[in-house]
């Protein structure tokens, strides 16, 4: 999970402290938080859709992030 919102009114702060969540599933509806230091999943920016594609390599998280650059994120096996 992942998003920021930066599109506040003038007089209210922009909400900009998150930095994304990988979510580990058992694959029977339980998730685990999985810190970015392990998962390597960053997604600090102001986050506007996350879409699950697959690649050569395998599956793949791309960010979209709202007026920035996307991102890509490989997802390995563990």
């Amino acid at each position: 999970m992942a998003g920021n919102l930066y599109d506040a009114e003038p007089n209210t702060a922009r909400a900009d402290a998150g930095n994304g969540l990988w979510l580990r599933g058992d694959g029977k509806g339980h998730f685990t938080p999985v810190s970015p230091v392990e998962s390597g999943f960053l997604a600090p920016l102001n986050v506007s859709g996350l879409a699950l594609i697959n690649t050569s390599k395998g599956k793949a998280v791309l960010v979209a992030n709202t007026a920035d650059s996307l991102q890509s994120f490989n997802i390995r096996k563990r």
